[in-house]
């Protein structure tokens, strides 16, 4: 990740550890469009772990809630008009 303090950066590989070893994959896209969101030159990364859970917890919630989430192997997270989407990795085509 360019342009990113190294508290955000070393924040941010943490976050995405923790994501892949729970079978998640962000696309470079998605993950830039976090660190973007998430991290600001004021007030270093203190707002990713709220950027994570609005653009990837809840919606993940409301998946499992909706019925629309299925187990599946790994996912990937992707940016799609400008919100992160989820989609089984074996589903997705051209991403």
């Amino acid at each position: 990740m360019k342009n990113l303090s190294l508290g955000a950066d070393t924040a941010w590989r943490i976050a995405a550890h923790e994501a892949a070893a729970s079978g998640y994959r962000f696309s470079e896209e998605a993950a830039l469009f976090l660190a973007q969101k998430g991290v600001s030159p004021e007030y270093g990364a203190r707002d990713l772990r709220r950027t994570v859970e609005k653009y990837v917890q809840m919606p993940l919630s409301n998946m499992i809630l909706s019925g629309r989430f299925r187990v599946h192997n790994s996912w990937l997270a992707y940016l799609e008009n400008g919100g992160i989407l989820f989609q089984p990795e074996e589903e997705v085509k051209g991403l």
